[in-house]
């Protein structure tokens, strides 16, 4: 993480948000004092897209971004796990997030979607077109 530069938003599916604080401790990240000082935030995605809004996850990189800004950060960088639509099946509700969301946000939002390949390879050819678009870019891992 560099140094203050910006603010990472993690919304963890597969891990617990404990599992993933204990991950980037054993890579030398400092987690608690990231979040200490309010430049990590690792949520669980299943409350942050199923609990009563799918755009939790959304509205708080917004309101992270606002806070960024006042700071003098250079933005927020969100990872995200869509995981629980598969987990809930809700697929039409995946699509529609993300068909929702901007090719540019009118804040400094890096958003990075990560599908586990598992869940990625069951949509049809037609809705994985309709996800990745033309301004998505795939890494496999």
């Amino acid at each position: 993480m560099g140094h203050g530069s910006e603010i990472v938003l993690i919304a963890t599916q597969y891990e617990t948000p404990d599992r993933v604080r204990q991950n980037l401790v054993d890579y030398g990240i400092d987690a608690e004092k990231y979040e200490k000082d309010g430049s990590l935030v690792i949520v669980d995605a299943v409350k942050g897209y199923q609990r009563g809004d799918v755009n939790g996850v959304l509205k708080l990189a917004k309101s992270l971004a606002g806070r960024a800004e006042k700071e003098g950060k250079q933005g927020v960088c969100v990872f995200g796990d869509p995981g629980s639509f598969f987990m809930f099946d809700k697929l039409a509700e995946l699509l529609q997030y993300e068909l929702s969301m901007p090719h540019r946000f009118d804040v400094k939002i890096k958003a990075f979607c990560s599908y586990h390949a598992a869940d990625f390879d069951r949509l049809t050819p037609g809705q994985k077109q309709a996800i990745e678009g033309d301004y998505y870019r795939k890494i496999v891992a």
